[in-house]
């Protein structure tokens, strides 16, 4: 199954995309930008106040538009929720982030997306559901611009339909 390593090197991966834009933010949307860089940093250590500022951060990102915003803070919930064990919660809120991510054509959140919620399946034995959120998984990933992203993220699906056979 998926390592805290695997999982920090493809945040990383993900976030080096949300630096490329920050030098076009709105002063709102770069405060809330900071705080959801902020929760990613600390997530690791200190789980529950990374879980309130990024639903902070959602909720003040929808409130002014910046779907972004409200992209990359559903992302960091369903990656954090999902190192605590709360498998349903990544569910609940995939459809939302998966939305967010088709709206602003993001293949490599798109990717990540049905991938978590694929694991999640698995994680709580649902397997039958899990297999048709990986190929999605691969479906999106196979479209990632990035080279390097795009093998990363396509080997780590592959990673986890082997979880998906083993069980």
């Amino acid at each position: 199954m998926m390592t805290r390593k695997t999982f920090f090197i493809i945040s990383i991966l993900i976030f080096s995309y949300f630096n490329a834009q920050e030098g076009t933010l709105s002063k709102e949307e770069k405060k809330i930008y900071n705080s959801i860089r902020h929760s990613r940093e600390i997530g690791n250590t200190d789980m529950e106040t990374a879980l309130e500022l990024l639903l902070k951060n959602n909720k003040e990102a929808s409130a002014i538009g910046y779907k972004r915003g409200e992209l990359d803070s559903y992302n960091s919930l369903m990656i954090i929720y999902y190192w605590k064990g709360s498998y349903k919660k990544v569910i609940e809120i995939s459809d939302k982030t998966g939305k967010l991510a088709q709206d602003l054509n993001d293949f490599e959140l798109l990717a990540d997306t049905y991938r978590l919620k694929g694991v999640s399946y698995l994680e709580l034995g649902f397997n039958t559901n899990a297999l048709p959120e990986f190929h999605k998984a691969l479906k999106y990933a196979a479209n990632m611009a990035n080279d390097n992203s795009r093998h990363l993220q396509i080997s780590t699906i592959y990673d986890n339909i082997g979880g998906y056979h083993s069980n």
